[in-house]
């Protein structure tokens, strides 16, 4: 390998790590600003849960539970994501959170429901159609795409990073 080489590499580990530092803040603004508006309006958040007929309504505690804990889960990951803290573990839920968001809105298509989504709680106040599980899947790449290559520059761990071991 020449140094040519070497620089090469270390100019893209570089490039990579801020490029992902950029992903980390637009998934962390999303994630925030989607739950505050839910919690800022947390019984048309509990509205919309119910609306998707999914979920048991009795006990009505279970649907209140859900609906409550989306928001205040979503606000967690998107604050250890902002910080760079846990960012791998933080993208792992919101995967998973996404998942199954997305199920849930296929549900309600197939069945042919006229459902207000919900996501953006009160302030934009959209009706599941076809095209939010494609916005679903464009947020979801972002968020596997730190699940997958971790938090890049200026995070405030190390956890799930490589870092590079001496030669024994």
């Amino acid at each position: 390998m020449n140094h040519g080489d070497a620089r090469d590499s270390g100019t893209s580990s570089a490039a990579a790590s801020w490029l992902m530092l950029t992903v980390r803040l637009m998934v962390a603004s999303l994630f925030l600003f989607s739950s505050t508006q839910k919690l800022r309006g947390p019984q048309n958040f509990v509205l919309s849960v119910e609306a998707f007929d999914i979920m048991p309504s009795d006990p009505a505690i279970l649907l209140s539970f859900v609906a409550y804990a989306v928001p205040w889960t979503e606000l967690l990951c998107a604050i250890l994501i902002l910080l760079g803290v846990w960012a791998r573990p933080a993208s792992l839920l919101l995967s998973i959170l996404m998942v199954v968001f997305t199920v849930a809105i296929f549900s309600v298509l197939a069945r042919g429901m006229d459902v207000n989504c919900g996501c953006f709680g009160a302030w934009l106040p959209d009706q599941v159609t076809w095209s939010t599980p494609l916005r679903n899947i464009a947020i979801l790449i972002p968020v596997l795409l730190l699940l997958r290559f971790g938090p890049g520059a200026l995070a405030a761990d190390c956890s799930g990073r490589r870092v590079a071991q001496p030669a024994a």
